[in-house]
């Protein structure tokens, strides 16, 4: 990230002066939302009432100012127990400090849901309490055998656990080649290679050691974190194919991985260029975005460039932080969303397959209304779902600070509000103040109904805090939500659904959503008033059709891939 010290108020002032006429006059009278003055209440803080006791720790009292310590971590929330909930996990760090012992820093947690949205800690029975260096971890069925593995990203060697079926996991790091010692951030599973088995791909940031520090000085002389440049040092993302059991070969040169490099921190895999094939999206820091546009054999090219997602629509390079992938413009194929640096905006590269451009992008972030109310702010953290299930998708904006500015939100330097996009129409938003109980400097962040009453709530990874647990009290219509399975039983991911509606909806199941962070691959579909939905149709990735339905509002259901 481009880290300035220098208070940027003035600058945003004048940016948010210059820019509005010109997009108003540009997007047919379309104007370019603000945020209201009066909060609306989205969600509900429960904190510490629902079991959770976790405090993310970035060991940044030392003084020292290692630059691991502004990034902060990420949270997963999947059904690692396989009971039909989510369970949470959390990912700590603490100290960098050479002459630290990892085995007495604090570690991740696992905590087990029992079904209303309270959790217990259940991290030394589950053996998932790494002490690395945590940023960022996933969950999917890597050795395809039906329960929820854990795949943990660390400042050193990654973690793989491999899930026992009992709520207890191994340790199956070593063994499965997948204990990338680098420093790496975000994950996304997906096959690759087409064989019908999960694949890693691994989001590495910076070749960075703590005995090669640089010091960096804020406006007032004190030191202050630094930013990519500083280093120079832009790591090489990795790539692994899964050998059917949870092993792993490292193919990050023959598949063409290795012919660049990038300060990366989000990715995210889906078919972007409608080609059968899955595709992974790297958000980079300051650097230019990869979308490595595959051909379902393990081989990759960097597509971005000419795709348009590789800069901004003025062509520069921003601080790509997290991204989501989602049709959230309406008209059936993934888009993507990308959080940035305070200073430039969040922005929406609107997928172009439907006027028939495979893989082409235009950044429609102003006409959006997602541009010009993201500048003040740091996004890391994102989620394209619809919260108040009117059958439009909304936004949540896990917002912090990695140097300090003013103004200040509360004690914490480095705090900043999160913020809420309500869906007007399709691709259209209206930034809104969302109601917290405290602010935080939110980093990773989770989705997925944790109380059981189908609509969504969100789980904040805080630096240097306790998370933050909000559950949805904006659903004003029905929901319907759809786990989809293949034959196997295995999470489909690399599928799309089809709603038939008064206006179609699309969700696609994608792995490494966000920052750092994992939701389960669950379809949650907002309907309104409707009290069932008639016929809901699965593209599976290879192609093949399914027709479901119909299916009662305000459940969790089921789709499995009939036999053959």
């Amino acid at each position: 990230m481009k880290r300035s010290t220098v208070p940027v108020l003035a600058a945003i002032a004048v940016l948010l002066a210059g820019c509005q006429p010109d997009e108003q006059s540009s997007n047919s009278g379309i104007e370019v939302s603000t945020i209201p003055a009066i909060p609306k209440r989205w969600f509900e803080s429960v904190g510490a009432a629902s079991g959770i006791d976790f405090v993310h720790d970035t060991g940044a009292p030392n003084g020292q100012y290692f630059y691991p310590e502004s990034m902060g971590s990420g949270v997963a929330l999947c059904d690692f127990d396989n009971d039909g909930d989510l369970d949470l996990y959390l990912v700590q760090s603490g100290s960098l400090d050479p002459r630290a012992d990892r085995q007495t820093q604090p570690s991740n947690r696992l905590y087990s849901n029992d079904g209303s949205g309270h959790f217990s800690d259940t991290t030394e029975y589950s053996g998932t309490g790494d002490r690395g260096y945590g940023m960022g971890a996933n969950c999917a069925d890597v050795d395809a055998d039906g329960d929820i593995d854990l795949y943990v990203t660390n400042v050193g060697a990654n973690v793989l656990y491999l899930n026992r079926g009992d709520g207890s996991f191994v340790n199956f790091s070593t063994e499965s080649g997948t204990a990338h010692p680098g420093w790496s951030v975000s994950s996304t599973f997906f096959d690759a290679d087409g064989d019908h088995d999960l694949d890693l791909f691994v989001v590495n940031y910076l070749n960075w050691t703590a005995e090669g520090e640089v010091v960096c000085r804020a406006i007032d002389n004190e030191r202050e974190y630094c930013g990519p440049a500083n280093y120079r040092a832009p790591a090489t993302d990795a790539l692994f194919l899964n050998q059917g059991d949870g092993r792993f070969v490292d193919v990050t040169i023959q598949a063409g991985i290795a012919s660049t490099t990038g300060n990366g921190l989000g990715a995210v895999s889906a078919d972007f260029n409608n080609d059968g094939h899955v595709d992974v999206y790297v958000a980079n820091d300051q650097m230019a975005n990869h979308l490595w546009i595959g051909d379902g054999q393990g081989n990759f090219v960097d597509h971005a460039l000419l795709a348009g997602t590789a800069f901004n629509r003025a062509g520069q390079a921003e601080a790509g932080m997290g991204v989501v992938a989602e049709d959230i413009d309406g008209d059936s194929d993934p888009d993507l969303l990308v959080t940035h640096l305070r200073g430039e905006s969040n922005t929406l590269y609107a997928n172009q397959l439907d006027i028939e451009l495979p893989g082409v992008f235009e950044d429609i972030s102003a006409i959006a209304g997602v541009g010009a109310p993201s500048v003040p702010y740091t996004g890391f953290g994102i989620g394209v779902v619809d919260f108040n299930q009117d059958g439009r998708l909304d936004l949540y904006i896990a917002n912090g600070r990695v140097v300090r500015a003013v103004p200040l939100h509360g004690n914490d330097p480095y705090a900043e509000p999160d913020l809420v996009f309500r869906g007007v129409s399709a691709g259209k938003f209206e930034a809104l103040e969302l109601d917290q109980n405290t602010v935080a400097s939110g980093r990773g962040a989770a989705f997925g109904d944790i109380d059981g009453d189908i609509d969504i709530d969100v789980i904040v990874a805080n630096r240097d805090a306790a998370p933050s647990v909000l559950l949805n009290v904006a659903s004003s219509g029905h929901g319907i939500s759809f786990a989809v399975k293949e034959r196997d039983g295995t999470d489909a991911l690399g599928a799309k659904l089809l709603l038939r509606g008064a206006s179609d909806q699309w969700r696609y199941l994608t792995n490494g959503n966000s920052y750092a962070s994992a939701s389960a691959p669950r379809a949650h579909f907002g309907i309104g008033s409707a009290q069932r939905i008639e016929t809901i149709l699965v593209y599976w990735r290879d192609g093949e059709i399914t027709e479901f339905g119909p299916y009662e509002a305000g459940k969790h259901h089921r789709l499995q891939r009939p036999q053959q």
